[in-house]
């Protein structure tokens, strides 16, 4: 089994390029609507630690036991499959597509 190397910040990446529109006008990722604790997380639940004088713009995502765990099970399984572009030693075994497999950039 393959072990994500590299930085966790890729994971954030990925998943912030899925949730755009795609090139080709489709999204990057659909969602069911039962997904309800996905939704939640993405619908204002993560959020990032407070700000401080110290640290004005925190990266560092609030640790609330339940969008965090939703945004690392999402993200986990997003970075196996999807290439973090840019960032090198995130995506473990990409599978390449045999030439007879219609390739659609990076989509779920």
């Amino acid at each position: 089994m393959a072990v994500q190397a590299g930085p966790v910040r890729a994971r954030t990446v990925v998943l912030r390029r899925l949730l755009s529109l795609r090139a080709d006008g489709h999204p990057g990722i659909l969602l069911s609507p039962y997904c309800s604790d996905t939704l939640a997380m993405l619908d204002g639940g993560l959020t990032y630690k407070r700000a401080t004088p110290v640290n004005p713009r925190p990266t560092e995502i609030r640790k609330d036991g339940r969008h965090d765990n939703v945004n690392d099970a999402l993200t986990y399984a997003i970075v196996g499959i999807v290439p973090a572009e840019g960032v090198t030693g995130v995506t473990p075994n990409i599978v390449i597509p045999s030439e007879d497999e219609e390739v659609i950039p990076w989509t779920l």
